[in-house]
């Protein structure tokens, strides 16, 4: 969750500068989604403790990690191409 005070730019910055090729994939209102690569899970808690040692200066409420399994990919994959195929009949 992040504070309304929140630098999502400055926030970013710290992230890829810790885990290259980190990308932002959603910031709403109250909450900044980052994709971290897997083969950089060894750099995760350093960026760990610096989210939380610096979190009230960076604007971060708290921050949680969750784990895409393949179904979770493979059923994104599969409402995607599910919307395109009715896109590509209604034209």
């Amino acid at each position: 969750m992040k504070a309304p005070t929140c630098d999502v730019a400055q926030l970013r910055d710290i992230i890829t500068s810790q885990i290259p090729k980190s990308k932002i994939v959603g910031d709403e209102a109250e909450e900044a989604k980052f994709v971290l690569p897997s083969n950089q899970s060894s750099k995760f808690v350093e960026l760990f403790q610096t989210l939380e040692t610096d979190g009230n200066t960076l604007g971060i409420d708290s921050f949680g990690v969750s784990v895409t399994t393949m179904e979770e990919v493979f059923l994104r994959l599969v409402v995607a191409l599910d919307y395109y195929e009715i896109v590509a009949c209604l034209r």
